[in-house]
């Protein structure tokens, strides 16, 4: 399998980058306007809480993203390293963002290779106890492509 950089750096540095600006802009503007009404169909109180309850949904979901696309801006194809190793284990990141290879969606998770983590699209069954060659981004260890070499029994 082989996962677009562009599609990583799209998803996983733009995009929470995005959603951080219309966040800070929705609640600064929603909180202004509440506290600035004259009046208002509903509590203040409730108006800024279910506010902050979205922006806070909306934050830890772009946050996810961020965390292993955050040097995407530093990293480029080229710089990929190529290893190979071992599955130790296999954990999906549960709050990240779906993504799609060939039309069909996959898992985000964090694999261990030889003491290692990474962060992996999965399409289809990697095993623990598979034998992968990856080509990852060494500072997001973000992989870019994964071959199984042979599986375990």
């Amino acid at each position: 399998m082989d996962f677009a950089y562009h599609d990583y750096y799209l998803n996983m540095y733009i995009m929470p980058i995005i959603v951080f600006i219309i966040i800070t802009i929705g609640v600064t503007t929603t909180l202004f306007n509440v506290i600035n009404a004259a009046k208002s169909p509903l509590p203040k109180w409730l108006t800024i809480s279910f506010c902050l309850f979205i922006a806070s949904f909306l934050f830890i979901q772009a946050f996810s993203q961020f965390r292993f696309g955050y040097y995407l801006h530093e990293e480029t194809p080229e710089n990929a390293i190529v290893t190979e190793g071992v599955i130790e284990k296999i954990k999906e990141d549960k709050l990240s963002a779906r993504y799609f290879y060939d039309g069909k969606p996959t898992k985000s998770s964090i694999i261990t290779i030889s003491g290692k983590d990474y962060y992996f699209m999965m399409l289809g069954n990697l095993e623990i106890g598979d034998e992968v060659s990856i080509t990852y981004l060494p500072k997001s260890t973000i992989v870019l492509s994964v071959t199984i070499k042979n599986s375990s029994e």
